[in-house]
């Protein structure tokens, strides 16, 4: 058996069974796969209330219809709050993660709402969470329209060589992407030194004082040698949301800025 082609192209090249598939589809609507964080709770020093040592509020938040890096951006638009988050999950999907207010807020608000998103106010840390925080995730997934023939023994098969590690850790799509898995073809692109569409987009901004940037590694504390920049636009890696909290300026994605040209356009 053979993955499909664009499993391939990130890395998924081979299957760790030979037990033959059901077919069947998911993610039809995103109540079928819903997904949520199991933390190591007893190690995070968790309050109900706030201290002068436990001052970093912890939220549980529940998003559907967005990715984690773009629903951190809707709460902080929506209620100025930044938040943390430890892993990235999926927007077609129920999804439930703990996020941290990355500064000192001794009186949160118990729930914050917006357009995707509902945060429920957890408790108090000293500081906000980290990765090593992040035991598991949980699944739940609705497989419609599968193989029932032999299923059961499937699952069994299935099941034995979870029980024997057997099974391959691969990389998700989301890792390569939110909208398109190429993530992977940019960083190969910024090894070859091939800043294109970074050149592309300042060009575009006449009348404006446009600086490119280029590195190996980001040193955040950096960037505070910029002052005169007003916003930073992501033209490489994806990745990089994940740490949008450091930037003390605004942060967009260059595809971002695409979509709101596409959306324009289609207006018009």
């Amino acid at each position: 058996m053979k993955p499909p082609a664009l499993d391939r192209s990130i890395g998924m090249e081979v299957y760790s069974t030979q037990i033959p598939g059901i077919s069947g589809r998911i993610k039809q609507t995103p109540d079928q796969f819903v997904v949520e964080e199991i933390l190591d709770k007893s190690s995070l020093d968790l309050v109900e209330r706030a201290d002068e040592e436990h001052a970093y509020p912890l939220y549980l938040l529940q998003k559907e219809g967005i990715d984690s890096s773009h629903a951190v951006r809707e709460v902080e638009l929506a209620t100025g709050l930044r938040l943390k988050v430890v892993g990235l999950k999926d927007a077609k999907a129920i999804t439930r993660q703990y996020v941290s207010v990355t500064r000192k807020q001794q009186n949160a608000k118990s729930k914050l709402v917006t357009k995707h998103c509902m945060l429920d106010l957890v408790g108090y840390t000293r500081k906000p969470i980290a990765k090593g925080k992040l035991v598991a995730n949980m699944f739940a997934i609705t497989i419609n329209d599968f193989e029932d023939d032999g299923v059961e023994k499937r699952i069994s098969e299935l099941q034995g060589c979870i029980d024997n590690n057997t099974i391959a850790n691969f990389y998700g799509y989301q890792r390569f992407g939110s909208s398109r898995p190429v993530t992977h073809l940019v960083g190969k692109e910024m090894i070859k030194r091939n800043f294109r569409q970074a050149v592309e987009l300042k060009n575009e901004l006449k009348g404006k004082k446009c600086y490119i940037f280029a590195f190996d590694t980001l040193d955040f504390w950096q960037l505070e040698n910029f002052p005169f920049v007003e916003c930073w636009v992501n033209t490489a890696c994806n990745r990089i949301l994940d740490d949008y909290e450091k930037f003390q300026k605004p942060l967009v994605d260059l595809a971002d800025i695409r979509k709101k040209e596409l959306l324009t356009l289609a207006v018009k």
